[in-house]
């Protein structure tokens, strides 16, 4: 899907940042340093897939406005800046910490798994119906503020099936790049079913 995001949308690059302390959920059940190397190793044929360390350099709850401050400071306030989030976790944008400002500062764009849908009630649903992009040009003509609904071939996996599958003894070697299975099984992780996470806000 990112590389699809990547030839779709007017990007140059898509960063994946890692939480260190997501305060919307329980904490991962890998650690930083094994999670860190898992995503270095999915994203290493992809030069234009970058790894993002810096939520797991700061200390404290890992709040996306401030990784979004801290990337329009980088690069610079008439740059279009887009944050990527799925269906499900867009249903909640508006619960986030500061996240009118989030909108300010830049584009929002939306991917869907299989059989999920935009939200279309409540204050998520207003908020979409208001913003909306009909189309990735729209997002490159201003630096912010806008949200672009993509239709991706997404398949449908998820991180919770990746993990269920390796907690019961299965191999999901169609879920996970080769090489970060083998990282997987070498260091024995997601031997355990994950705990339900919970919603705090982000």
């Amino acid at each position: 899907p990112a590389l699809e995001l990547l030839r779709t949308l007017p990007l140059r690059e898509i960063r994946f940042v890692l939480a260190r302390n997501p305060p919307h959920r329980e904490p991962p059940l890998a650690d930083t340093t094994h999670r860190w190397r898992m995503l270095e190793l999915a994203l290493q044929a992809h030069p234009g897939l970058l790894p993002d360390d810096r939520e797991l350099r700061r200390d404290g709850p890992s709040y996306t406005i401030d990784t979004v401050r801290e990337l329009r400071a980088e690069v610079g306030d008439s740059q279009p800046l887009c944050l990527i989030l799925g269906a499900d976790t867009f249903a909640a944008f508006t619960s986030w910490r500061s996240w009118r400002e989030i909108l300010e500062q830049a584009h929002i764009v939306i991917t869907a798994r299989p059989g999920s849908s935009m939200p279309a009630n409540g204050e998520v649903g207003r908020l979409l119906q208001a913003r909306r992009a009909h189309a990735a040009e729209d997002l490159a003509r201003r630096p912010g503020g806008g949200i672009l609904a993509c239709s991706l071939h997404l398949l449908d996996i998820s991180s919770t099936m990746i993990r269920k599958a390796l907690a019961s003894g299965d191999d999901p070697d169609t879920m996970l790049p080769a090489k970060v299975l083998r990282y997987v099984h070498q260091h024995r992780l997601y031997q355990e079913l994950p705990i339900t996470p919970t919603s705090k806000g982000r």
